[in-house]
């Protein structure tokens, strides 16, 4: 997963201001018919994923 974030905070006047922040993230997704494998250096994470198999399907 790869963050970007921006932040702009401009005062105009005692009483005018602006407070901006934004995030953006990118992802993968893995689909398979067959194993897989996932190997990380340090930390792997899933988020709003799901796992599993689908054992009862038949090969097409």
């Amino acid at each position: 997963m790869i963050d970007a974030a921006s932040n702009l905070n401009a005062q105009f006047s005692a009483d005018a201001w602006r407070n901006v922040s934004i995030t953006t993230e990118a992802g993968s997704s893995i689909s398979t018919k067959g194993n897989v494998t996932l190997n990380a250096g340090n930390d792997l994470n899933l988020r709003a994923g799901q796992t599993g198999t689908h054992l009862d399907e038949a090969p097409s």
